[in-house]
């Protein structure tokens, strides 16, 4: 899971990184560094983000950007 992804995660969830943040119980200063690539997404961050939308919405978008 990149930065692409996340950014695009979040946008087709109709968030805001602050919102997006508040969900995960990040800060939203993480999410933007993590979207604008100053920082790699730990993995604490990518299970978060699979617990919040699921594998299988994940999967999908990945398929997407591939196309």
């Amino acid at each position: 899971m990149d930065r692409h992804l996340i950014r695009r995660i979040r946008h087709l969830k109709g968030m805001s990184q602050l919102e997006f943040s508040q969900a995960l119980g990040v800060s939203r200063g993480l999410i933007a560094q993590v979207e604008a690539g100053y920082i790699r997404p730990s993995e604490e961050l990518k299970r978060k983000i699979r617990a919040y939308v699921g594998d299988d919405f994940i999967e999908k978008i990945q398929k997407i950007l591939e196309e």
